[in-house]
């Protein structure tokens, strides 16, 4: 991605400017550390966050920090979005997907009982019947209005 529209994605998600120093860029926002790199052509690369304070050990092989893919992958980690989807309390029935179906859950209505954004964005829905069903995507349900 052009070094541009990460620039103007990292502004628009934490309020924060990207600083730059010979094809090096960093940017710190809630405790964190984004760095990444910029080629001669604009192009962004090798996106590693590390926490405030913390430092690599090479005595011990030990790197602090992590590597990501892409900037929405670092900014989801480290400034996530304000709004959710569908939080706590929401009201929602199942879609009629494959999935559902073969669970034999397509047309169920329920209450989202917990959030999970650890990898991706869960539901865990309980349905009228008392039983709880977990894994829940975006895919799976939907809000009733």
């Amino acid at each position: 991605m052009q070094f541009a529209k990460v620039q103007k994605k990292i502004f628009d998600r934490s309020g924060v400017k990207v600083k730059s120093e010979n094809g090096r860029c960093y940017f710190s926002h809630g405790g964190m550390t984004l760095r990444f790199f910029v080629d001669k052509d604009g192009e962004c690369s090798n996106y590693y966050i590390i926490r405030d304070g913390d430092q690599d050990d090479l005595m011990t092989d030990y790197f602090a920090g992590s590597f990501y893919q892409n900037i929405t992958q670092c900014l989801d980690r480290m400034a996530p979005k304000k709004e959710e989807r569908m939080p706590k309390g929401t009201y929602v029935c199942f879609k009629p997907t494959k999935k559902n179906i073969r669970w034999r859950r397509d047309g169920l209505r329920g209450i989202v009982v917990e959030v999970n954004k650890n990898y991706g964005e869960y539901w865990v829905v309980m349905t009228t019947d008392g039983k709880k069903h977990t894994y829940c995507t975006i895919r799976d349900i939907g809000e009733i209005k």
